[in-house]
């Protein structure tokens, strides 16, 4: 080997001969040129030696050494790797491939990074099986998953425990480095020795990562892993191999935990999270807790990493939220853990990637301009003029400039723009806008020229906003819209956000519907708002408090007119500079104690928890009297610390505490009950409750013995941790229009938030936003955890209710709600009443939250009657209240109900307002891939672009598609609700909660392929039949669930006819953009090109055409897309990958086919198919020979069909080619039918007939 050579690459083979040219090829090709290459041959038989020599004589970096006998795979590298002495090796199997570009990026890598051990770059899978393999077609290829994002050097070790994205084939490592941990492959692993080789690298230096995908893995389907899998010898190598890291000095302590921690995993399938915290817990013999406790921050850490870092891939390690409870806890364990802060700040960065993703999404749309102009020309009743007004100070000019370039982008011209500084207008532009006044006035008499300008404007309407604020340019008509709806609305406010000076948009503020306690704690309405100009002068004047104008109206147009005065419109319609300063705390609390005077309700205002938040203290003329209600089964240890803290520490001194035992038998409980009692004779008795577990029943029980004008329900396993809670409680509820007051609860581990109030609709029903993310002092979303609101429910936790009007809803539901639910039951009834859910933070206990449902779990049986009440809870719940559960006046429509961070909503799009029922709404649920998009997404595209309905689809994340929750369908209120080929288990319960609880929603189900035969050979039968056993029993059940059937072809509405009654049928047509456009050139080739286009399930129809390829082969340049004839592999000039379907169209047409062919085998599925394949020839300008099949005969197709004979495809063929003329006069009369007969937007009203009739 020459001195300059630093790279060995060792390709070891046996019986790759086939694969061995072209990897020679990359090789040969690399543009770093300082390798040797030595070819070890596994004492191949096949013709390996013939193809190195050819190589030899081309390139004498090439050497052969082959073995007598086969040495087994890893041995072969071994013994090539001893043979060998460059800088740099890799290890290049014959069947993959590198891109030229691959030495040099990543020996260049190690050259500049001398700290790193091995370098490796992005790669992808190419899928090269006879048969298409498990579905995926011969020549398609899919990027590698790799947990890093960008190239740089990168910490591997931790998420290389859990599993291996670096093949062998596409990492360089040093030499040196690999003999300092004993060679190549020190253990014998057949399957995953290159794991442990980058393990043990990992662990005496860090990596470079090149983020290109520099190289090609390639699945065969004799590959030596396919091998060690169905032998087993995987499944024991995956096992061990966290033996060997486990055991080793190599590596840390944590990362050893670690892999145990993988390795329990594994054999359980519990989640890595699940496990690790099973780590040292109370049951641990204290030797290994001790030993465990010393590492245990950095376990969670290592636990965390890799966790986030395998979020999405359906490795089921873990939540994002359960990484950020070991955060916490690390965090807690040693506070200030640099890499546990970093961890922490990168799953926050990640949550707020939706807002961009929801502004996309909310897009204004040609339907939403038409409908916008057709209510306000043909439903307002008045036309209103909306008058801005604005203070700038000297600064502030830049701003100004942003404020009046979004106004003369307005749709809705009729507004006016009052500007008041203390400068004259310098600008000669501005003084000739005849909207905009200027006014001069100093600071001192600011407030009274804004009143004098409100008095003076012509504005039905006003605003005051600061400089700088942006509107859309539909935000007045949106709030004409809502003016013309709700006449009795006197101040409408809606959502904003912040927006930079670089036109970002950050920091949205999706609001609550008007909420009494949360703008008595804070200005949470902000700038967005009107007023209503005839109104303003509520107090007098428009503004009367600087500093706090805004905060201040809205109290006094309050206490003038009531809650129903306040309208919230839910989108983002106002943008807030960035750099927005608040208003003094001092103007605030002004205004709030002026509004409490007013109201004649006495009360301190003090200082919130945050800057511009505030907590009010209620006063009353005598506390009223509690009674405290514990149910309690055993339990002796949650109990006896609950009351012990809560007789010990309370300082309001009116309460009673009643327990309602439920057939307890542990005796040590009695002595306690006993013990208790006789200490606190006037302040605790027990009550009997000798029934099967019922809370309702129990709670109900003592609610009718209480003696307190007021009753708590406190559950057994609550501890009271400061002494003014209950008073505090009690501030709230003995308001005369507080019905309900909940307390702030946390885990006694961590100090996690557990109970911040309750979401209806949250989770299908209602469940607690925040719960486990935030700590005491975090202000979650909207500050929302660290102020006192309204909510509409709290938990039955620790919940207290005024005796009579409890007693007045009926109680809690004994019958139908015995456990699960019925405290929100509770709330519902007590809101229906009119009454206010306050929930409080600055009432807070400690709760363990679930023990007795956690002991049921243990239970099969018990766990099994649970989980059946537990469904007769939610369909009680949700036929009793699910107007309210789906628009939870306290959350906001434009929030997920899924995650309880409340987080913005990127997967429902909610981009109608059901409000107005201008245009039908019509929601859809499409397949993935080209079948939704013709059948669904492109239809919906069109009709909405047409302006003839509100056409949305559910967005998933691919890979995350779900069943859409009854409150979440409820909440979008679509007209009617389109499915796709919906038949698995999860689909059809759905369409059955659809039936049931939303009825005035119609149930549309679309079938484009007959599902109930499959042809054996296509690529996806085998996986199908697995998953939908009885398919056509399936499919009769959704179809019995549906309203009407939507198929594209005849022969597919025959098979179903027995099976529902109304069906449609709507043929696949082509959208006329980017189809028409398209160009596709003849006459490109050597030779005419013929070929097809397909998907990867079309195995059996290829079959049919191999003779005929290689009859042709010297006659035709073959052209194949998606897949090709494996049999004639060698037959075909070029096989094109599979592209999405956004550039399918451009992909197609680049083909430049002279003659396209459609073959299809005869059979049930194929011929119930459409006619597409023949459209997209055909808008090209292709001439087509097809099969003479039913599809292929439909709408008179001028195509040329054939049988499925050799004979009649080539002789068919043939004619076309002998006569390039009258092919390309045939490809131009099947262009001008799909053009006359199949462009989507020339048949819409076939749509509108199907889904709206």
């Amino acid at each position: 080997m020459s001195q300059a050579q630093r790279i060995d690459v060792l390709i070891p083979t046996y019986n790759h001969g086939h694969f061995l040219d072209q990897c020679l090829s990359a090789v040969i090709a690399q543009t770093r040129g300082d390798f040797s290459v030595l070819v070890i041959d596994n004492a191949s038989s096949d013709d390996t030696p013939a193809i190195v020599a050819r190589w030899q004589k081309r390139d004498a970096r090439v050497r052969y050494l082959r073995n007598d006998i086969n040495l087994g795979h890893v041995e072969n590298m071994k013994k090539a790797y001893r043979l060998t002495s460059a800088e740099y090796v890799v290890v290049l199997p014959a069947d993959d491939l590198w891109q030229p570009t691959f030495l040099e990026q990543t020996a260049g890598a190690l050259d500049a990074h001398p700290e790193c051990a091995y370098a490796y770059t992005g790669w992808r899978n190419f899928f090269d099986m006879p048969d298409g393999g498990s579905g995926v077609p011969p020549g398609t290829e899919s990027d590698a998953w790799i947990p890093h994002c960008a190239s740089g050097v990168v910490e591997d070790m931790t998420w290389l425990v859990v599993g291996n994205w670096i093949p062998l084939s596409f990492g360089v490592f040093r030499r040196a480095v690999c003999d300092r941990l004993g060679g190549l492959f020190p253990e014998h692993l057949g399957h995953i020795a290159d794991l442990l080789l980058w393990m043990r690298l990992s662990a005496l230096g860090k990596s470079c990562f090149v983020k290109e995908p520099l190289g090609k893995i390639r699945h065969h389907g004799k590959n030596t892993t396919h091998d060690l899998v169905a032998s087993g010898r995987s499944a024991f190598e995956h096992i061990h191999v966290l033996d060997l890291v486990y055991q080793s000095d190599l590596w840390s302590h944590p990362i050893r935990l670690l892999a145990k921690c993988c390795q329990i995993r594994l054999m359980t399938g519990m989640s890595l999270y699940d496990t690790a915290t099973r780590f040292g817990n109370e049951k641990t013999p204290a030797m290994i807790r001790d030993y465990l406790e010393r590492y245990r921050s950095d376990f969670y850490v290592a636990v965390a990493r890799c966790i986030i870092g395998y979020l999405g891939t359906g490795t089921g390690v873990g939540t994002n939220e359960e990484a950020i409870r070991l955060l916490d806890a690390a965090l807690e364990l040693s506070p200030g853990h640099a890499e546990a802060t970093a961890l922490l700040h990168s799953t926050q960065t990640l949550e707020s990637a939706p807002y961009p993703t929801w502004i996309r999404n909310h897009a204004l749309t040609e339907i939403d301009a038409e409908v916008f102009a057709e209510r306000m020309m043909l439903r307002w009743r008045e036309k209103p003029v909306f008058h801005l007004l604005m203070w700038v100070e000297p600064q502030q000019r830049a701003l100004l400039a942003d404020t009046i370039d979004a106004l003369s982008r307005s749709f809705y011209r009729d507004w006016r723009l009052t500007v008041i500084a203390p400068f004259a207008c310098l600008d000669p532009v501005l003084g000739e806008i005849p909207v905009l006044r200027w006014i001069e006035a100093d600071p001192d008499s600011a407030l009274g020229a804004l009143n004098q300008a409100v008095a003076d404007g012509d504005g039905d309407w006003f605003a005051l906003i600061p400089p700088g604020l942006r509107i859309e340019p539909h935000t007045l008509l949106r709030f004409g819209d809502y003016i013309d709806l709700h006449p009795e609305w006197r101040l409408i406010y809606c959502d904003d956000d912040s927006i930079t000076e670089d036109g970002e948009r950050i920091d949205p503020r999706f609001k609550p519907d008007f909420n009494l306690d949360m703008l008595r704690s804070t200005d949470y309405i902000g700038p967005a708002f009107v007023c209503r100009a005839a109104l303003a002068a509520a107090g007098g004047s428009a503004f009367l408090i600087p500093g706090a104008e805004g905060h201040d109206l809205a109290l006094r147009i309050l206490d003038a007119h009531g809650e129903a005065a306040f309208g919230h419109i839910a989108d983002v319609l106002m943008h807030r500079p960035e750099a927005i300063r608040p208003g003094a705390d001092d103007a605030h609390r002004m205004a709030i104690v002026m509004h409490l005077e007013r109201r004649g309700v006495a009360g301190k205002v003090l200082a919130g928890y945050l800057p511009g938040t505030f907590h009010i203290e209620y006063a009353h003329p005598s506390p009223a009297a509690v009674t405290i209600v514990i149910p309690n089964k055993d339990a002796l240890e949650f109990l006896e610390p609950c009351l012990n803290s809560l007789l010990e520490k309370t300082d309001y001194r009116r309460y009673d505490v009643i327990i309602v035992d439920n057939q307890s038998s542990d005796p040590d409980l009695f002595d306690y009950y006993e013990r208790i009692v006789a200490r606190h004779p006037d302040k605790v008795r027990i009550l009997d409750y000798p029934h099967p577990f019922n809370y309702s029943a129990m709670c109900n029980l003592a609610a009718a013995q209480a003696g307190g004008d007021y009753v708590l329900f406190l559950n057994n396993d609550t501890q009271i941790v400061h002494p003014q809670w209950l008073a505090r409680m009690m501030s709230h509820a003995q308001r005369p229009e507080v019905g309900v007051v909940g307390a702030r609860l946390c885990y006694p581990e961590t100090g996690k938030i557990q109970h911040a109030g309750v979401v209806l609709g949250l989770g299908g029903i209602a469940d607690h936003p925040f719960i486990g993310r935030c700590g005491l002092a975090d202000p979650a979303y909207l500050n929302r955890a660290l102020l006192e609101q309204d909510y509409s429910a709290v938990t039955g936790a620790c919940q207290l209710v005024r005796k009579s009007l409890y007693r007045e809803v009926g109680g809690l539901d004994a019958e139908e709600l015995p456990i699960g639910y019925s405290d929100i039951d509770l709330c519902l009834k007590v809101m229906a009443a009119g009454y206010k859910v306050v929930w409080t933070p600055f009432a807070t206990l400690v709760h363990h939250g679930s023990v007795s449902q956690k002991s049921d779990a243990a239970d099969p049986e018990r766990e099994a009657a649970r989980r059946a009440r537990f469904v007769k809870e939610r369909e009680t719940m949700l036929g009793r209240w699910l107007p309210i559960l789906s628009h939870d006046p306290a959350y906001n429509p434009n929030l997920s109900l899924i995650h309880r961070d409340m987080r913005v909503e990127q997967d429902m799009p909610i981009n109608w307002d059901a409000n107005f029922g201008d245009r039908k709404r019509i929601l859809g649920l499409p397949l993935l891939g080209a079948s939704g998009q013709y059948r669904m997404v492109q239809p919906f595209c069109a009709l909405s672009h047409a302006g003839k309905a509100h056409c949305e689809f559910v967005r998933f994340p691919q890979g995350h598609a779900r069943p859409i929750t009854v409150t979440e369908m409820a909440r979008l209120a679509p007209d009617a609700f389109v499915v796709h080929a919906a038949i698995s288990d999860a689909e059809i319960a759905a369409l059955e909660t659809y039936r049931r609880h939303l009825p005035g929603m119609r149930r549309l189900f679309m079938l484009d392929d007959l599902v109930t035969a499959l042809p054996e050979k296509s690529s996806v039968y085998r996986n199908f039949v697995r998953t939908f056993r009885a398919a056509r029993a399936r499919l009769r059940k959704a179809l019995e669930l549906s309203d009407r059937l939507i198929v594209s072809t005849e022969p597919l509405a025959d098979t179903c006819r027995d099976l529902i009654d109304d069906i449609r049928v709507v043929p696949n047509r082509l959208m006329r953009d980017p189809w028409t456009r398209l160009v596709s050139l003849r006459g490109q080739g050597r030779k005419p090109r013929v070929g097809w286009a397909g998907a990867n399930q079309h195995q059996g129809d290829l079959a049919l055409i191999e003779t005929v390829v290689e009859a042709l082969k010297d006659e035709v340049e073959w052209v194949f897309m998606g897949m090709y004839p494996e049999r004639s592999r060698a037959c075909v000039a070029e096989v094109h990958p599979p592209v999405g379907i956004d550039k399918y169209p451009a992909k197609l047409a680049s083909l430049n086919l002279d003659l396209a062919i459609a073959p299809l085998e005869i059979n049930a599925f194929n011929e119930a198919k459409s006619n597409l394949r023949l459209l997209e020839y055909g808008i090209l300008g292709w001439p087509v020979v097809c099969t003479d099949i039913s599809p292929y005969r439909s709408h008179d197709t001028p195509v040329t069909r054939v049988p499925n004979e050799p004979e009649a495809w080539i002789a068919a063929i043939r004619q076309k080619l002998a006569d390039p003329v009258v092919a390309a006069q045939e490809g131009q009369r099947l262009k001008q039918w799909v053009v006359d007969n199949f462009i989507l937007e020339d048949h819409l009203d076939e749509w509108v007939r199907a889904l709206l009739d």
